[in-house]
């Protein structure tokens, strides 16, 4: 087994020391609160200067209470830890995708993928969809394993049943009524633009 570097024990230390499950969690929920408080102003504003400013005091305790709420229970630390993470690695893979993608394009002032409304909402789309499973999987089920997980395993087991085959048409059903209006609407132009030509 390698011998653990200097670095390696100064990270375990600062897990033992409860760096990772209480403080670092703290103050992201403490200034993600205070974020939001802040630029809303739900809790009100006050006068200064002639300006309406929010009142940090109150933001600032209501985030307080916040973050010390979260880092009470240990569900919410380990399920924020366990998101957070695997979403900063969905960050990466899509960096490194458009690195990749980037190197077969040519060279141009415009912004690769950003000026494509057709790639740019794709990979929102990926992005949402990702982050809502990885927040699925963090959360626990009914039987104490992750809720995706059980999920799949309940569906798998109930695959034959009445109600699955119907979520299945009535998906296919919307899909086809968006697709026959997509369609419609990028079909033949109207008799009106046809007058005019």
């Amino acid at each position: 087994m390698a011998q653990e570097t200097i670095l390696e024990g100064i990270i375990t230390f600062l897990g033992k020391i409860g760096v990772f499950r209480v403080i670092l969690p703290f103050i992201l929920v403490f200034t993600i609160m205070y974020a939001l408080l802040d630029r809303t102003r739900v809790l009100g504003t006050e006068k200064a200067h002639g300006a309406d400013y929010p009142k940090k005091n109150l933001n600032a305790m209501v985030a307080f209470v916040s973050g010390f709420l979260v880092i009470a229970s240990s569900e919410l630390v380990s399920t924020i830890n366990q998101t957070i993470g695997q979403v900063v690695l969905v960050v990466i893979v899509m960096v490194l995708f458009l690195l990749l993608a980037g190197s077969f394009h040519e060279e141009d002032k415009k912004a690769f993928f950003i000026d494509s409304v057709k790639w740019k909402y794709t990979l929102i789309t990926i992005s949402f969809i990702s982050v809502i499973l990885i927040f699925l999987q963090a959360i626990p089920g009914p039987k104490g394993e992750p809720f995706l997980e059980w999920f799949f395993k309940y569906l798998a087991h109930n695959w034959q049943t009445e109600w699955v085959g119907a979520i299945i048409l009535i998906i296919l059903i919307v899909l086809f009524m968006w697709w026959i209006g997509k369609s419609a609407n990028s079909g033949t132009p109207s008799t009106t633009d046809q007058n005019k030509s």
